[in-house]
């Protein structure tokens, strides 16, 4: 006598499920034995770092803003993917501390490393290059020191004077983004004796047109944007256009960007 429909059933389904347990446990040990290795970078300014390093052969990819490094893009430094992240399979992933929200859903990955850095002024980038390095086990000598700073702005100082620091711009300068004296650039100028008009200690922040009425007027406008045509300008301050987006990245390219600015300033200043 034929077995019934339902003892087929009955008879297939355990194997069925059996089947499932064994392809899951197989995709699982497939997946747990991938080798994760190689470094992701999720800004220019750590590419820089890891190129300078000497770490940047270790990079397997980096966001589509990067110019130092070209590899595998996992999107923008603001809008990158976490899945093309883990499909890659990195063994260290470092990222800025502004970037922490958007990565933390993955933070917990058991066989990712994930180095946070801050680069917001010289003295948190030699930390974070530092840091950087001692993880990928460079030796003390092999790590960047600040110590040629000091000799290298007494070289380069100029005369004193007022700056406005722009990072971004309209066309007639009603909506001015200019650098707050804790940012990185404001760093710089400063070193080569300019003083920032603007007090607020924040990085970066948005300044009214106001800023060109005060009587203590910058003496000069040194804008790190390219120039907009046809654009018009305050008071007949001198402005200068500083627009290799390199020069503003927060990295260990200390020298040439100060001989660069200072050149551009001075050539201003003492015609």
């Amino acid at each position: 006598m034929a077995p019934s429909k339902h003892k087929k059933n009955q008879f297939l389904l355990p194997r069925l499920i059996f089947f499932i347990l064994i392809s899951f446990l197989f995709l699982s040990c497939e997946i747990n034995q991938k080798e994760h290795k190689g470094i992701i970078s999720l800004t220019p300014a750590i590419s820089s770092i890891l190129f300078d390093l000497g770490i940047d052969k270790e990079v397997i990819a980096v966001t589509s803003n990067d110019e130092f490094i070209l590899e595998t893009s996992v999107g923008s430094f603001i809008h990158f993917s976490l899945e093309k992240i883990l499909s890659l399979y990195p063994k260290t992933v470092i990222y800025q501390d502004f970037q922490e929200e958007w990565i933390k859903p993955i933070l917990n990955h058991p066989k990712i490393q994930f180095i946070k850095v801050s680069l917001n002024n010289l003295n948190s980038i030699f930390q974070a290059a530092q840091k950087i390095g001692k993880t990928f086990g460079l030796k003390n000598e092999a790590l960047p020191n600040p110590g040629f700073i000091l000799p290298l702005t007494q070289e380069l100082k100029l005369k004193p004077f007022r700056y406005l620091a722009v990072v971004d711009r309209d066309r007639e300068w009603k909506t001015v983004f200019a650098a707050g004296k804790s940012s990185y650039l404001a760093e710089l100028l400063d070193f080569l004796g300019g003083t920032n008009l603007l007090n607020s200690e924040r990085d970066y922040i948005q300044v009214s047109e106001e800023i060109f009425l005060l009587k203590e007027k910058p003496d000069i406008i040194i804008c790190f944007t390219n120039r907009i045509d046809n654009e018009t300008f305050y008071k007949n301050i001198p402005v200068i256009y500083l627009s290799n987006p390199k020069l503003s990245i927060p990295d260990l390219k200390i020298e040439s960007k100060l001989r660069l600015i200072q050149k551009e300033i001075r050539f201003i200043l003492n015609p």
